[in-house]
């Protein structure tokens, strides 16, 4: 196509597109300044900030050193890019049960059919489709707490915006005309971005 610039379009898949009903959601950036959703206080499906996240996550010790290692390593990759701005994206189910069941070897996996009648019923279709395709006991990304009572949905998302003029700008007023903490604002050069 001569003189026309090409254009690219990143497609990614929707972490919470699950069976299960997601009962907390967050967009965690690191940083304090305006990171609060005080609709979150009283629905927790609402998409929360960082000061609304007080609660811990249970992962079990290889999944949680197996989890800082990705995480390290994409934040490397995105601060080798000059990008800035990304966030953790954490959706939790409350799975309400202690598994008595056999352990799985603490993988990934666990059986629906206790908590199907809990299930969005928008995708139950889905899910009898998957159990006819012997496929109803896996659930992509999803990694269950140390004592099986949640599983959480994790990604990092927003991860298009570079530390540009624009951004630089950005920051400049955020800390000189707003007199916002330097430190909690979430406009930060990549370096310091990733290592928060």
């Amino acid at each position: 196509l001569g003189g026309v610039d090409p254009v690219f379009v990143v497609v990614m898949e929707n972490i919470f597109r699950s069976p299960l009903k997601i009962h907390e959601k967050y967009d965690l950036k690191g940083s304090w300044v305006s990171r609060r959703n005080k609709k979150h206080a009283t629905d927790r499906s609402v998409l929360g900030k960082d000061k609304d996240f007080t609660r811990k996550i249970k992962l079990p010790p290889s999944k949680a050193r197996l989890l800082k290692i990705v995480i390290e390593k994409d934040c490397k990759f995105l601060e080798s890019q000059k990008i800035m701005d990304y966030s953790v994206l954490l959706g939790i189910h409350e799975y309400g049960i202690q598994s008595t069941g056999p352990s799985h070897n603490d993988q990934d996996m666990i059986p629906l059919e206790p908590i199907k009648k809990r299930m969005d019923p928008k995708l139950e279709r889905e899910y009898e489709q998957a159990k006819l395709q012997n496929r109803e006991r896996v659930f992509q990304g999803a990694i269950i707490s140390g004592d099986r009572t949640e599983i959480y949905f994790m990604a990092i998302i927003d991860i298009l915006q570079e530390y540009n003029w624009s951004k630089k700008i950005e920051r400049f007023i955020k800390i000189y005309i707003n007199c916002n903490d330097r430190g909690g604002i979430s406009v930060q050069p990549p370096a310091k971005y990733a290592a928060r």
